[in-house]
């Protein structure tokens, strides 16, 4: 009898721990992360409209991360329009004005103005007339703080959960001495899951290839895109927004300083992307 329930209880132990093994063997396939990635032609800086999985490369470190799907990304905005009123800031008033032409119908915009400080001059809202009317009011000032003037808007200025928060930058491109440090703004955009699309004229090109790189946008500079494309501003911007992939790569491990995108297919390509959808 006693040999009877020992045997019964090493069989039940047995196959408790397959089941278990069988679990977690299944969790463990099944873990993927989510990036959120835009993919442009460096020489023309239009975004590529066709992504597939067989595309993308995904490395961090010496450790490779299987593509495992790629769907472009779909849904509602809220974009926050962070647009500098420095005293160089009347340059891109133009292209400011643009960007707010080309706003789609159901998405909503609000116009964060900054120089030394950052101030919301009109509150999320889909009427064109009042966003327009909004920035032909501004007045120009002081030095501009950039970095400071994102970082309070990606903290504070998105509310709606149910929309995909987009930050465009519209700039002169002078950066006055932000107390902000780069990594920290990387960190906020990533844990609140917002893109950067920074468009400048001068100044810092690298800082602003970051700012967008790193959570997933694209930076253009306005007299660059002057001379390879024939759309506006606000058509070019709108176009990289909407052609946002979330690639779904193999294994749950945060990407480390290290994670590399990287396309397969011929050519010279800027890729922005972050963790996160």
């Amino acid at each position: 009898m006693k040999a009877s329930i020992f045997l019964w209880f090493f069989r039940w132990r047995r196959a408790a721990a397959f089941a278990v093994f069988c679990a977690l063997a299944t969790l463990t396939a099944a873990a993927s992360t989510r990036l959120l990635v835009t993919v442009v032609d460096r020489d023309t800086m239009t975004p590529i409209e066709d992504l597939k999985t067989s595309d993308l490369s995904v490395t961090d470190g010496a450790r490779a991360r299987t593509v495992e799907k790629v769907e472009k990304v779909s849904g509602l905005m809220d974009v926050a329009l962070l647009v500098d009123t420095s005293s160089f800031g009347e340059m891109v008033q133009p292209a400011a004005a643009n960007i707010i032409e080309q706003l789609a119908d159901g998405d909503q915009m609000s116009i964060v103005a900054f120089d030394s400080a950052a101030t919301v001059i009109q509150d999320f809202t889909s009427s064109k007339e009042a966003l327009a009317s909004s920035l032909r009011n501004v007045k120009y000032g002081n030095n501009p703080n950039i970095l400071d003037a994102v970082f309070a808007v990606i903290d504070g200025a998105f509310t709606d959960a149910g929309a995909r928060p987009v930050v465009i930058l519209i700039t002169a491109g002078l950066e006055a001495g932000s107390r902000v440090s780069e990594s920290r703004l990387y960190r906020l955009a990533q844990r609140n899951e917002v893109s950067i699309y920074p468009l400048f004229v001068g100044g810092y090109k690298g800082m602003f290839q970051d700012l967008a790189e790193k959570t997933g946008g694209i930076a253009l500079s306005l007299p660059e895109m002057a001379k390879k494309t024939k759309q506006s501003p606000g058509e070019a911007v709108f176009s990289l927004i909407r052609n946002q992939y979330v690639v779904t790569i193999s294994g749950d491990l945060p990407l480390s300083d290290k994670a590399k995108v990287e396309m397969k297919r011929s050519g010279k390509y800027r890729i922005g992307f972050r963790e996160g959808n």
